[in-house]
């Protein structure tokens, strides 16, 4: 049990260090690296235990946030991924309790839905 419990640990803690360290190459504007290192968070962070799912919905946020703000010739396509993102954030932030984080999360994928629909209609895409 101790075992699982220090592996269980161990994979919250790098999960949660990835998505930080996702923050800081994003605010450095290294898009590619921010994107492996979110995505290598949610891979760690499994979704189980009620810390486990506060640090996925954070993560699960953020990245959208990152990938809703994308402007090349995939922004559709980052859209979409983050508008999914979102939309698996927002039920743990409800079960968190998190009323903040769940508003902000709201406010991104309300966001994200206008720019995606600006962006389907600029490029054609119905």
């Amino acid at each position: 049990r101790i075992e699982a419990a220090t592996k269980h640990d161990s994979q919250l803690f790098y999960g949660t260090i990835l998505t930080w360290l996702a923050r800081a190459q994003l605010a450095n504007g290294e898009i590619d690296k921010a994107d492996r290192a979110f995505r290598d968070a949610l891979k760690a962070l499994k979704n189980k235990r009620p810390d486990e799912k506060e640090a996925r919905a954070f993560a699960l946020t953020e990245y959208a946030r990152l990938l809703s703000n994308m402007n090349n010739s995939q922004e559709v396509m980052y859209m979409e991924k983050g508008k999914v993102y979102l939309l698996e954030a927002l039920p743990l932030w409800k079960e968190l309790g998190d009323n903040p984080a769940e508003n902000d999360c709201a406010k991104i994928l309300q966001r994200l839905n206008k720019r995606l629909g600006i962006a389907k209609l600029t490029k054609g895409i119905p």
